[in-house]
């Protein structure tokens, strides 16, 4: 269970925002440039029937393009109360942001993640460890 995102992403658009959407293939993530709501109507589904372009289509790319990502919207299954985050295991976002820190390391990069309310456990309950990535604020609804 995840917040759907989908007007959010169609908002962010539709007022010219530069957004970048994750693409994953099995073994890394990157960040791709989504231009427009029809664009990201015609990417394929994941079997998460999560929408994504191919890695390999030639999108700009967030780590390439000189100039990184200001906000990051936190997927997760659940949260703490203060940040802590848990993903499905496969360590993608972790991973990116590490990469995306080494490569703007003095770009100031903010962590949201939109939640609903059976979403946040007390910080002790989830098994978090040191390499993980908290996010810096979590909206509930």
């Amino acid at each position: 269970m995840e917040v759907n995102t989908t007007y959010l992403l169609s908002e962010c658009l539709r007022l010219e925002k530069d957004v970048f959407v994750p693409s994953y293939d099995g073994e890394r993530m990157e960040m791709l440039r989504l231009r427009n709501l029809h664009e990201y109507n015609t990417l394929s589904l994941t079997k998460w029937k999560i929408r994504q372009p191919d890695i390999r289509d030639g999108r700009e790319n967030a780590l390439t393009n000189g100039h990184g990502i200001d906000l990051f919207l936190m997927p997760g299954a659940a949260f703490t109360h203060n940040g802590g985050r848990m993903g499905h295991g496969m360590g993608y976002f972790d991973t990116y942001l590490k990469r995306h820190q080494s490569i703007y390391p003095h770009k100031k990069v903010t962590l949201l993640a939109l939640a609903f309310h059976e979403q946040i456990v007390d910080d002790h309950e989830l098994p978090l460890e040191e390499h993980d990535v908290y996010t810096h604020y979590i909206i509930t609804g």
